[in-house]
Formats: C-alpha cells, structure tokens, sequence
C-alpha cells in the first residue's frame, strides 16, 4: 500500500530551518517531528489490527529434505495471539530532496495483506487503511504545529547563545 501526503506551505518554515542548521540536524527533527505526528495513527492502528481470541497450535509436516530422507519430523507449535499488532511499526524513509517516518508491516506477519484487502474467499477487514484515510488531516496539522514549534524553539535557543557570546 502507498500513501503519502505532502504538506503545502511548509516552504518557509523548512527555508528557516535550513538556515539555522546543518542537513544532519534538519533531517534529524523532520524526522522526529513525523514520528511524533504519526503517533496516534500508529497507536489507532496496532488497537483495530485483527487478533486471535486465544492460543492456537499451527501444525507443519517438516521440511521436505527431511520428508525425503524417511523421518519427517511432524510438529504443532502454540501460537501467541497479537503477532500482527507487534509487527506494525515506523520506518524511517529516506526521499530524493527529504526524509519522513513511514507506518509498515514486518514480514513476520506476512498474511496481513490478506487481511487488509481480502481474497478470493475471504472478505476484506481493512484496519490500516480505514485509520489512515480518517485521520490523514489530523496527522498533517499536528505535524505543521510541532514542526513550527520545534523551529521556535531552535531560533529561541540561538538567539540566546548568540546573546552569550556578545
């Protein structure tokens, strides 16, 4: 699933940055800041995701080497509830001219797509993109105000070294 939202009007607060600190400290609080802003989706997210009600035993036969060579080595294995919950996440994303904090699946739920959008014989319960699509805007504001204030704060600390030093 791809999704991204590019906030509009940024220009000059992102100009202000730039001009107080170096690439390494900018990129630093975008980042920060997106993961701040994405917080509450994340947690939305992990609390609607699908969980199974109790333990579970998953059956295998082996693997085939061993299947082949005569003793297959069958086994059931207890199955926690919530692997899908702990394998939403961030990540970090690194972009041509910026960097932001994405929402991802690990691999080790790898059925989650199934889930998301369904299957042939399986109707879809859409959990990432229902809490995404409702709180897009709410994310977009709360990260232009922390944003804002992270810069202020920025300026405010400079003026004030810059105030020592005199």
């Amino acid at each position: 699933m791809n999704s991204s939202v590019e906030v509009e009007g940024l220009d000059d607060l992102t100009e202000k940055l730039e001009g107080l600190v170096n690439l390494a400290k900018q990129t630093s609080v975008t980042q920060s800041v997106c993961r701040f802003a994405l917080k509450e989706l994340h947690a939305d997210v992990v609390a609607d995701a699908p969980r199974a009600e109790e333990a579970y035993y998953r059956y295998s036969r082996g693997s085939a080497r061993s299947r082949r060579r005569g003793n297959p080595q069958n086994s059931r294995r207890l199955v926690q509830p919530g692997t899908l919950q702990e394998s939403i996440k961030f990540k970090r994303i690194k972009l041509p001219k910026s960097v932001g904090v994405g929402i991802y699946v690990t691999n080790k739920a790898f059925y989650w797509l199934f889930i998301e959008y369904g299957t042939p014989h399986m109707a879809a319960d859409p959990f990432l993109r229902n809490n995404f699509d409702g709180q897009k805007q709410r994310v977009v504001e709360r990260f232009k105000t922390s944003y804002a204030r992270r810069i202020k704060a920025i300026i405010k600390k400079q003026q004030v070294n810059a105030d020592a030093g005199d």
